[in-house]
């Protein structure tokens, strides 16, 4: 099969829009993942590390630390005692996961498509202006 110019720039095109797709892919998602550590304990009892989402604000971990956590902590504290606890990290990348990499692969495969139905749609009225050659 021969490639004409303009399907060579629509390669080399689309190559360059995928690596500034993953990059940007990249940085959505090592954002996404990262995480820190919140060390709760209870006196005479022990502490206890929960990780965290670092997207999520200062306010909102605080509130479901003392609302949520400590009280779970001192029903069960053998449960949490001495142990890190990645519940409310795992539950956001559950919850967010999905969504991004639908985000991140719409961004990647979108404009290549658009470009690839523009040139063969500009290619196919092209070919209607021509006479046929008999």
């Amino acid at each position: 099969m021969k490639l004409n110019g303009w399907i060579r720039l629509g390669v080399v095109l689309s190559g360059l829009w995928l690596v500034v797709a993953s990059t940007f892919a990249y940085f959505e998602v090592s954002t996404l993942f990262e995480s820190r550590k919140w060390e709760i304990s209870k006196e005479g009892v022990g502490s206890a590390i929960f990780i965290f989402p670092k997207s999520d604000p200062d306010e909102f971990v605080q509130r479901y630390i003392n609302e949520e956590l400590i009280p779970l902590v001192a029903k069960a504290p053998a449960d949490y005692v001495g142990k890190t606890i990645t519940t409310p990290y795992d539950n956001h990348i559950r919850k967010e996961l999905p969504g991004l990499v639908t985000k991140c692969l719409l961004i990647a495969i979108v404009p290549i498509a658009v470009l690839f139905l523009l040139g063969w749609s500009f290619a196919w009225v092209r070919r209607g202006f021509r006479g046929s050659r008999a």
